[in-house]
């Protein structure tokens, strides 16, 4: 393995520094692109899945309401 990990062939220090600083920031950006791609397409599968649920399942009360416990205590501080 050679000692030579200059892949851009920059000699100059302050060249071969902003180079590979905007090498490594639009490395971050594609990872970012990535990011944003993947969750733009789960949104729109899940608003395709929705899509396909009958119309009742819209106006019907959500699972977790019989399990809701109202306290109504009379709590007072003396």
């Amino acid at each position: 393995m050679s000692d030579n990990d200059n892949i851009l062939g920059i000699s100059s220090g302050k060249a071969r520094l902003t180079a590979d600083a905007l090498a490594l920031m639009m490395k971050g950006a594609g990872y970012g692109l990535a990011l944003c791609t993947v969750l733009v397409v789960i949104g729109v599968i899940l608003t395709f899945i929705a899509g396909l649920l009958p119309e009742d399942s819209k106006f019907a009360p959500a699972p977790m309401e019989g399990y809701m416990i109202e306290i109504n205590a009379d709590i007072r501080v003396v």
